[in-house]
């Protein structure tokens, strides 16, 4: 039995079982990845005081697991959290991609708009310290 893929949206490898694997989401998990990355690095500078010393402490992290590895094991802890995060989506993504790549990609964009609406309102708070 053989399995169509659009090619002109997406390729495929095949794994050693003969099953064909698309691989139609690696620009869409490239940005949501990029996206989480900026919101860590936003996240670290915010919670830095902005690089002063003076303000450190005026802003805390409101997610309380994200708060919770943070306080607990440092910004080592909670950038594993976030590339665990990320890690654990492309997976689901890319295990739906197998049989609907369009749902897989309507997620990966929900995931990435989520990320970005996060990202958006930390450069407000930022823009509204200064």
């Amino acid at each position: 039995m053989s399995t169509a893929i659009d090619t002109a949206t997406s390729t495929e490898i095949s794994a050693p079982n003969g099953i064909r694997l698309p691989l139609g989401l690696a620009g869409e998990t490239l940005v949501f990845a990029i996206a989480s990355g900026l919101d860590f690095l936003l996240t670290r500078y915010m919670l830095m005081g902005y690089g002063s010393p003076s303000r450190i402490g005026q802003i805390v992290e409101s997610n309380p697991i994200a708060r919770y590895i943070l306080y607990s094991w440092g910004f080592d802890g909670l950038f594993v959290f976030k590339a665990t995060t990320v890690v654990i989506v492309s997976l689901i993504c890319h295990i739906i991609a197998v049989k609907r790549v369009e749902v897989a990609r309507r997620l990966m964009l929900f995931a990435t708009i989520a990320v970005l609406s996060v990202v958006t309102y930390s450069m407000v708070l930022m823009v509204r310290s200064v």
